[in-house]
């Protein structure tokens, strides 16, 4: 959201005067064209610096947030703002971070998730009229840290043979079986639905917008899966 918001008000040409980065690099958009805020804490701030109102509209359709500044245009005609960034430098990761795994042997590491470097930024803000840059000049740094690995190892001097998951079921169903009764709960029957809202016809005079998708972090499960052996209650009980 801040960092939508922050792009759509450099794009308008108002005045940005407070904006902080992400602590690491954001997938969504360019590093060093973001923008981060946290409660009680950093902000991202503008201000109008033309001379009518305008408006802030928002929308989110289809896992896409679309943010628009409404108004008279405060550009001439014809003038355009964009950011341009260039990474600088890159910076070394934090030390990792070990977990003991008394499966592996004591000369043993597994790399479970590997390191991230840090890095640094210097973004230019660049004016363009019909086409042509005017002028491209520093705008602002953007400094972001890495992510340590982690590794398992094992230090303890014991060695714990691993358990095969597949043998262990297959004893597991092996042993005991004759008699046994098994009730399936019926599957669960899901809708999903879209959240968003519908887009108007058109912009208005002097929109500027700008929008951004982000990864998908949900997880769905598929029909049935996590409901086996679960006998659903009774409503009439």
């Amino acid at each position: 959201m801040s960092s939508t918001l922050y792009n759509a008000v450099v794009f308008a040409g108002l005045t940005t005067t407070e904006r902080h980065a992400h602590s690491y690099e954001p997938s969504y958009v360019t590093p060093g064209e973001d923008a981060m805020v946290s409660y009680g804490g950093p902000d991202m701030k503008f201000i109008n610096n033309s001379s009518t109102a305008v408006a802030i509209r928002s929308s989110f359709a289809d896992r896409k947030l679309k943010i628009s500044i409404v108004g008279i245009p405060i550009l001439e005609e014809g003038v355009t703002l964009s950011m341009t960034s260039k990474k600088t430098a890159e910076l070394d990761a934090p030390a990792p971070v070990y977990e003991e795994d008394q499966t592996l042997q004591p000369t043993e590491e597994k790399i479970v998730k590997a390191e991230t470097k840090g890095s640094r930024w210097v973004t230019n803000l660049v004016t363009k009229k019909n086409g042509v840059v005017v002028s491209d000049e520093f705008f602002h740094n953007s400094t972001y840290r890495g992510k340590p690995a982690t590794i398992k190892r094992n230090k303890s001097g014991v060695v714990i043979p691993a358990t095969d998951p597949a043998s262990s079921a297959a004893e597991s169903s092996g042993a005991g079986s004759q008699g046994n009764t098994e009730t399936t709960a019926p599957h669960n029957n899901e809708t999903n639905g879209n959240i968003g809202e519908p887009q108007g016809p058109g912009e208005k005079p002097g929109t500027t917008e700008t929008q951004s998708q982000g990864p998908s972090s949900s997880t769905e499960a598929g029909p049935g899966e996590g409901d086996q052996n679960v006998i659903p209650p009774n409503p009439f009980s």
